[in-house]
């Protein structure tokens, strides 16, 4: 559990950046613990992102489920209950299914529809292909005997179904992509914020001005995170908080020099 002092310095250095500097006094376990509600906060926009994405897909999987026909695959070859007229195309912005057993679509809008969209499933004459981002893994009928549409409605309706493990997999991915994110920026601004602090003829050793930049950016942080998971992103959003993070060590630095002469 978070200190309850560390929340409230958080707080109170984002409207008082004076105190910016009293970041020099915090411990491992503090620095620690920051860091990673950084991480946290994120990392917010890419797990509701990748939640919005699923629930998307999952729902182009059930209508695609909706246009599948009833079949059996026997012999080597796939059979309809009721025999196809024309190729069936049902294509949603995540999937696509193609059942073309008698060549009856255009090559040119197959492989279209196959580059446009990150899953196919294609069923020609003799195979059937699953397309993932272009990629095709081919069988032919003659090692899928016994195959029915069963199976397959099974596969694509199991997308509908959001279980604890996919949502701590989506949990662990996202604060993974949200600490390489943040990495990046605490250490480009903590490079900027030893520049500034030469200019300002300070000696400050990194590990303490990663620690002011840490505290100095947990709020704008929060606050840019909450506004991109509503799909909120102003232009030169890295420039923005670049400047109010270092207005914010400025600040500190200048409370810094006064309190230490």
């Amino acid at each position: 559990m978070i200190p309850i002092s560390l929340l409230r310095l958080i707080t109170t250095t984002f409207f008082h950046p004076s105190e910016i500097w009293k970041a020099i006094e915090l411990n491992k376990r503090k620095t620690t613990f920051l860091f990673l509600l950084i991480c946290f906060f994120v990392s917010i926009p890419y797990f509701i992102s990748g939640l919005s994405q699923f629930s998307l897909m999952a729902n182009d999987m059930e209508r695609i489920e909706s246009h599948l026909p009833a079949f059996i695959i026997e012999d080597g070859q796939i059979i309809f209950e009721e025999p196809l007229d024309k190729a069936i195309v049902a294509k949603t912005d995540f999937v696509n299914l193609i059942i073309d057993t008698n060549d009856q679509y255009e090559d040119r809008l197959e492989q279209k529809d196959i580059q446009n969209t990150p899953i196919n499933l294609l069923f020609s004459k003799e195979h059937v292909s699953f397309y993932a981002t272009g990629i095709p893994i081919t069988f032919a009928y003659t090692d899928l005997n016994g195959l029915t549409d069963n199976f397959l409605r099974t596969i694509l309706l199991q997308f509908s179904n959001t279980t604890v493990v996919l949502i701590l997999t989506m949990i662990v991915f996202s604060f993974i992509t949200g600490t390489f994110e943040a990495v990046f920026h605490l250490f480009y601004f903590t490079l900027l914020a030893n520049l500034l602090s030469a200019f300002m003829k300070v000696r400050l050793p990194f590990s303490i001005n990663w620690k002011m930049i840490m505290l100095a950016s947990a709020v704008p942080f929060l606050l840019f995170s909450v506004m991109n998971s509503f799909s909120i992103q102003p232009g030169g959003q890295t420039y923005i908080l670049l400047t109010i993070v270092l207005y914010m060590y400025y600040k500190g630095v200048k409370s810094y020099l006064k309190n230490i002469t």
